[in-house]
């Protein structure tokens, strides 16, 4: 059974149907709903891949920082089997407070040493003042090396670089010291080129 109302604006037409065909069309709409219903909890959200990224990216570092103890486990327990560590020698006193006269250091050995050195290094560098902290380590280390195969024993060595930019200025350096004369000694050397100045001071003590 149909029935019409009319309107001067608009009209709207009512179906109304039996009661099987009622429950038929309830059915329809609840399985519709029931579908999509199961389609989106079926379909993660972004907070749940979220969670699911992090437990496994935790469960993948724990597996990682697992096998890496092993390994260092491992290889520390071979390490030690395959190279054992030498024994400890005590050595006894020599009682010695000064160098024999052959192994006294010479302050004319820094000076030849060093003069070359910064020869070398420094025939064809610029200033530069990014670079130029670390050109005074690399000085201070090169020349400790170099002095060091002069190969005095007992001797314990301190090297002190200062650079800058050549622009025709004065600068005075200075230091002092507590030390045995007769022993300790030291040289200081100051090289220049077009663009730039060190001056390198190296300090010579005997180890008593």
């Amino acid at each position: 059974m149909s029935t019409k109302s009319s309107d001067k604006k608009s009209s709207v037409s009512i179906v109304e149907s039996t009661d099987g065909q009622q429950d038929t069309f309830a059915t329809q709409l609840f399985r519709k709903a029931s579908r999509s219903k199961s389609e989106s909890e079926s379909i993660p959200s972004k907070q749940q891949l979220a969670r699911r990224r992090s437990t496994f990216k935790g469960l993948a570092t724990t597996i990682k920082s697992i096998v890496n103890m092993k390994f260092l486990v491992s290889g520390s327990y071979s390490l030690n089997l395959t190279q054992p560590t030498k024994p400890f020698v005590k050595m006894e006193n020599t009682y010695r407070m000064d160098p024999d006269s052959s192994k006294a250091i010479n302050s004319d050995q820094l000076y030849r040493v060093i003069s070359e050195t910064l020869e070398k290094r420094l025939k064809n560098e610029k200033y530069d003042a990014k670079s130029c902290g670390s050109l005074t380590c690399d000085l201070s280390t090169l020349i400790k090396q170099k002095v060091k195969r002069i190969e005095k024993p007992r001797y314990k060595y301190v090297c002190q670089v200062i650079a800058g930019q050549r622009c025709n200025q004065g600068m005075q350096v200075g230091s002092r010291c507590v030390w045995k004369p007769d022993t300790d000694t030291f040289q200081q050397v100051a090289y220049s080129n077009n663009d730039l100045f060190v001056v390198v001071t190296v300090f010579a003590v005997y180890f008593e």
